[in-house]
């Protein structure tokens, strides 16, 4: 697949409360579309699963000291966005 690493966490959402929102790193040469992964995802979870709040791609992911995926940060910047209609 075109994904090289990934992280999902609950974007909130002003109807649902809160929606899940994927950061993306991919592959280098890769010319994968939001869009695509939306689908390839939704055909493959529970419907409660759905990326309803969207793919966001990064260059890279903020990390702790000993090399792990900081998910606060993660978590603090997808609680900022809104969500309105999806």
């Amino acid at each position: 697949m075109a994904v090289q690493e990934a992280a999902v966490f609950g974007a909130t959402h002003e109807i649902l409360g809160e929606v899940p929102r994927a950061y993306v790193i991919v592959q280098n040469g890769s010319n994968v579309t939001e869009s695509e992964l939306i689908e390839f995802i939704n055909e493959r979870v529970a419907h409660f699963k759905y990326l309803r709040g969207g793919v966001e791609f990064v260059d890279h992911f903020p990390r702790t000291a000993i090399g792990k995926i900081d998910r606060k940060v993660l978590r603090a910047k997808a609680k900022a966005i809104v969500i309105k209609d999806k």
